[in-house]
């Protein structure tokens, strides 16, 4: 049983380049004291980022559906567990429903079967799991391969797996500390002792929930047999671990299937900002603007950073990528013109997606 999970399964844990939450506040309270905002805090990315994280309580709700989504392959059965709010304050005594599915199909042709592996998706920020758990097919791909059982746990707080309903966001001191790693991991644990059989158990995820999931193993070892945690921020600190390894994954990510040359096109546009001719990237990018500031440069850069990372991210399945396409793309523009590359990724400039005369950079930063 466990040779092939060694050679099926090894716990493959990439690292994000994360910033570190107090340095982050340190940023922000800086950037209040004097008249200039500091250069990090305006970065486009970092304010998308700071925005997701102010408007958290609206995402936490957003879209959340009780029907599942049309699907011709899997048909997951709803559950509930009923779950403690605090597994850490014993004196809180309150229950709330926490939602989950669950997929046996591949254990159904040995009924008494009871050595079945259980794979474990960790929900996490991700919200509602109608609307995430399809994203996920590799780990039903290998659970079908091995007959295991399949679990995809809604996060609490998500979806429709809110302690005291409606009132989940009120501020209240009996809200403090509910929403922590300690406490989602305590509910995965319960939900998972009730399905465990003699087999071993792997917990998934991907990003914050692979996080969740790499803790879990670490945490509960005599629970969790191994995880799979794909580009998941455990150690991302700079001494403790390769802050830049997630980007070394994302590069090989383009080598592999977009060809070897892929990643010297990615860096030949970045070269072309870094190095920036501002009238060749105009005409690159069919600017409307005559003088560009340096906030509408940075904004494009931005996007092709943003674009680079989502088709980075999910590869999986290879044959719906969509890096061999912008590779493609990239290589049309030939070894003469730096300033073109980006605007090709991001289809953008004179035969472009945008049915205007020229790109109205104003209009976008607006």
């Amino acid at each position: 049983m466990w040779r092939w999970l060694s050679s099926r399964l090894a716990a493959l844990v990439f690292l994000e380049h994360a910033l570190d939450a107090a340095a982050l506040v340190r940023l922000s309270e800086d950037g209040r004291r004097g008249p200039a905002k500091s250069a990090a805090l305006q970065s486009p990315l970092l304010q998308g980022w700071m925005n997701h994280v102010q408007n958290m309580q609206l995402h936490f709700t957003k879209d959340v559906t009780s029907k599942p989504p049309a699907d011709k392959h899997y048909k997951f059965e709803v559950k509930w567990f009923e779950q403690k709010v605090d597994h850490i304050n014993k004196q809180h005594s309150g229950r709330f429903w926490q939602r989950y599915f669950l997929y046996e199909k591949f254990t159904e042709t040995e009924l008494d079967r009871t050595d079945y592996p259980l794979f474990v998706f960790c929900g996490a920020e991700q919200g509602d799991i109608y609307l995430e758990w399809q994203n996920f097919g590799f780990m039903l791909d290998v659970a079908r391969e091995h007959g295991a059982k399949v679990l995809y746990l809604e996060h609490r707080f998500f979806g429709q797996s809110k302690p005291y309903g409606a009132e989940a966001f009120e501020l209240a001191p009996d809200r403090v500390g509910l929403l922590s790693i300690e406490q989602s991991m305590a509910d995965y644990v319960e939900i998972i002792k009730e399905y465990r059989g003699q087999g071993p158990v792997l917990t998934f995820g991907g990003s914050l929930s692979g996080t969740i999931a790499a803790m879990m193993r670490i945490q509960f070892p005599t629970l969790i047999d191994m995880a799979f945690a794909s580009s998941a921020p455990v150690l991302g600190v700079v001494g403790v671990a390769d802050q830049f390894a997630w980007r070394k994954r994302l590069t090989d990510n383009f080598a592999e299937l977009g060809g070897a040359d892929c990643p010297g096109l990615v860096r030949r546009g970045f070269n072309a900002f870094a190095w920036r001719n501002p009238a060749k990237l105009r005409e690159a990018f069919g600017i409307c603007e005559k003088h560009v500031p340096d906030a509408h440069w940075d904004m494009l850069l931005g996007m092709a950073w943003q674009e680079l990372e989502s088709l980075g991210n999910f590869p999986y399945p290879a044959h719906k990528s969509g890096i061999p396409l912008a590779c493609t793309q990239m290589r049309e523009v030939g070894p003469a013109d730096d300033s073109k590359i980006f605007a090709k990724l991001l289809n953008l400039g004179p035969g472009g997606r945008l049915p205007y005369k020229c790109l109205d950079l104003r209009r976008w930063a607006a």
